[in-house]
């Protein structure tokens, strides 16, 4: 996924949580808009990781872990034709 390339980059090149502001964002709503195409068991996993991004409270690490992690989860879920 084109996103956590990038962001997996961005973290390896040492930029911070300013930096990374805008994939955070990016990030947090992709999430939360594959909520409703995966599993019901799973939807909490998911909300855990945009609550998880969204919060500037954690170290970026901890922000980023559980979004990292969905994100190969989200390819076995492909949302409708045309998304």
């Amino acid at each position: 996924m084109q996103w956590r390339d990038a962001v997996t980059a961005r973290v390896d090149a040492g930029q911070g949580p300013a930096d990374l502001a805008n994939d955070l964002v990016e990030g947090a709503q992709v999430l939360e808009t594959a909520v409703d195409l995966v599993p019901s068991h799973l939807q909490s996993w998911l909300r855990s990781a945009v609550a998880a991004l969204r919060d500037t409270g954690r170290p970026l690490p901890a922000r980023l872990s559980a979004a990292l992690e969905v994100v190969d989860l989200l390819w076995q879920f492909p949302g409708p034709p045309g998304t």
